[in-house]
């Protein structure tokens, strides 16, 4: 059974198939690396694909103590998955839970991340770390790349849904859908 030891030893099963640009999909909290075979089926054709099983998740192993689990051991978890697989940088997939990890890892190691699909992800702060919700709301506009944001049209823009998106990024004393 092919497997990734984490920094703090713990087992993380994975699946492999298909090559190309690296895809790593990362599962939501009611399922587990199995949820995504149809999209592994699919984008195989094309891109390396990777899943894991969090920890928690058999067959990942499955640690008794509860200092074992975090937000940001998640986000480890999908970076030592990497790192276990010699990938520098890939497509990052996540689905609620496994969206939150992406949207962090994202944040945190923007350098690993190609692009990011995050999929149905709330924020779920633990409460130690509530202030820090506050802080990332502030801080994801100012770390979008340009280009990307660029290729938003203005009248996206303008719809209802994006108001937060323009009040944050016009208080970060940024206008970028007006090049």
């Amino acid at each position: 059974m092919p497997d990734v030891t984490t920094d703090d030893d713990v087992q993380l099963y994975y699946e492999d198939a298909g090559s190309g640009e690296n895809v790593l999909f990362v599962h939501e909290f009611g399922g587990d690396h199995r949820s995504w075979e149809p999209q592994i089926r699919f984008f195989s054709r094309r891109y390396r694909c990777i899943t894991y099983g969090a920890r928690g998740y058999p067959p990942s192993d499955v640690p008794d103590a509860g200092t074992a689990y975090s937000q940001q051991r998640a986000v480890l978890d999908a970076i030592n998955i990497l790192d276990g697989l010699n990938i520098e940088r890939a497509h990052i997939v996540g689905l609620s839970m496994g969206g939150f990890t992406a949207l962090h890892l994202g944040l945190e190691f923007p350098h690993r991340a190609r692009s990011l699909v995050v999929g149905g992800c709330g924020y779920g702060a633990e409460k130690n770390t509530l202030n820090i919700s506050r802080v990332y709301r502030w801080k994801l506009p100012n770390n979008l790349n340009r280009s990307v944001v660029r290729l938003l049209p203005g009248p996206m823009l303008a719809v209802p849904h994006a108001s937060s998106f323009r009040t944050r990024t016009l208080v970060a004393g940024r206008n970028w859908w007006n090049g």
